[in-house]
């Protein structure tokens, strides 16, 4: 009985600590706190950055910025993660109908969506006109392989065309798919570590994870720590 007791207040102790949590959101700046930042804040929000900054050293990341907006909450007895599905896809990578990678996440039959290779084209328009061409050595926002190849599609000129670009970017992911970029799931054991500092008794098993991924193609609201 005794033992019971003990387990239940340490219970109620550690949930106690993970309601200190409030809304998180995607960076320091949104943070919502009280007064002053708490421990366990301190750890979410030093999660998050590193995920951007991730995401921001990736050099030509084809996608939209959603992949970014992570948010935290305290709820159901844990902490909740939630996300685009975009951000899983490209952490993990996603096997194309030609090119496989070792990763629960495949295309079948139905290719990605179109919207975010033409946010991609108008987001990069600068890499498209001639204006850059003889630039391109030095620009660092593009990898060392970018740099010393002709920009892409050099041919474009207008906006049917860069639509045109946009499928043709489409066809090239449907079939090759999304090499993984490690830049989610790498940071999970750190996460833990750091809170279980914060909250005694904390494990992995009070992370849930609340991105929307059928649980059959690697889903889940279970984070696995590899």
């Amino acid at each position: 009985m005794a033992k019971s007791v003990r387990n239940s207040t340490a219970k109620a102790r550690n949930q106690a600590k993970i309601n200190q949590l409030n809304n998180l959101g995607t960076s320091v700046d949104n943070l919502e706190f009280s007064d002053v930042m708490t421990p366990l804040e301190g750890v979410i929000g030093d999660f998050i950055l590193r995920v951007q900054d991730n995401i921001n050293i990736e050099k030509d990341f084809v996608t939209t910025g959603r992949v970014s907006d992570i948010t935290m909450k305290a709820e159901n007895g844990g902490i909740s993660v939630y996300g685009s599905p975009h951000l899983i896809y490209q952490d993990r990578g996603v096997s194309g109908t030609k090119k496989k990678y070792n990763t629960p996440h495949s295309y079948l039959d139905k290719k990605p969506p179109l919207q975010p290779f033409l946010d991609w084209v108008k987001a990069k328009q600068i890499f498209l006109t001639e204006k850059n061409d003889k630039f391109r050595v030095y620009d660092m926002r593009l990898s060392k392989k970018d740099r010393t190849k002709d920009r892409p599609f050099k041919e474009l000129t207008d906006d049917q065309k860069r639509t045109n670009a946009a499928y043709a970017m489409r066809e090239s992911v449907f079939q090759d798919g999304i090499e993984p970029k490690n830049i989610y799931e790498k940071e999970i054991p750190q996460l833990v570590d750091q809170l279980a500092e914060v909250v005694a008794n904390f494990s992995v098993q009070y992370i849930l994870q609340q991105i929307d991924i059928n649980p059959r193609a690697g889903g889940g609201k279970r984070i696995i720590i590899k």
